[in-house]
């Protein structure tokens, strides 16, 4: 089981649709945010936090495909009603539901664009820490530009072995800098 967890720092989005309200009513969307933490401690380990950035970059990139399938969907509504030449207030009903849910993921999908940034914003200056620049490297190859391990030995130049020496010397030395924000590596986490 994994030691990370999260907890709801705000408000859900709610679907007004589901809750009975008309489609217009966009404005009282309300947002939910997750802050990750690690059990019984409530502190990240450095490894978790850098890796933050790329879970969050996933999400946002499942959350844009959704964004383009509800969108084609409205389109293949839109042009099935027009076809079935069906009443034109049960076709904007559909059309209207379908356009309140397009815009409240696009909502999420702004702050979560945000919160990235911010994210990679605060990771980089936290890289930027290291006085190690081979470190920095690393560190900002794999956790800000997202680069698999073999593309960093490869671009870096350095052995595999030689690389993960480097990067765990990187984790080190930033729990070393800031050893109260961060908890402990375990040794399956280092």
């Amino acid at each position: 089981m994994s030691r990370i967890s999260r907890w709801r720092l705000d408000l859900r989005i709610t679907n007004n649709i589901e809750q009975g309200l008309s489609p217009s009513s966009h404005s009282n969307t309300v947002y939910h945010i997750y802050v990750w933490y690690a059990k019984g401690t409530g502190a990240l380990t450095v490894k978790e936090y850098l890796n933050q950035a790329r879970d969050l970059d996933k999400l946002i990139k499942a959350k844009k495909e959704q964004i383009l399938r509800l969108n084609d969907e409205r389109m293949n509504i839109s042009s099935v009603l027009s076809i079935a030449k069906v009443q034109a207030s049960h076709k904007n009903d559909k059309i209207a539901e379908l356009t309140a849910m397009i815009l409240d993921l696009q909502d999420i999908y702004a702050v979560d664009i945000t919160r990235r940034l911010r994210l990679k914003y605060d990771i980089q200056i936290l890289i930027d820490s290291l006085t190690n620049q081979t470190q920095q490297v690393v560190l900002t190859e794999r956790y800000v530009n997202f680069r698999p391990w073999e593309e960093i030995c490869y671009v870096a130049n350095y052995s595999w072995d030689s690389l993960h020496r480097i990067h765990r010397a990187a984790l080190k030395a930033i729990y070393d800098q800031y050893p109260d924000r961060f908890d402990l590596p375990t040794k399956k986490s280092a």
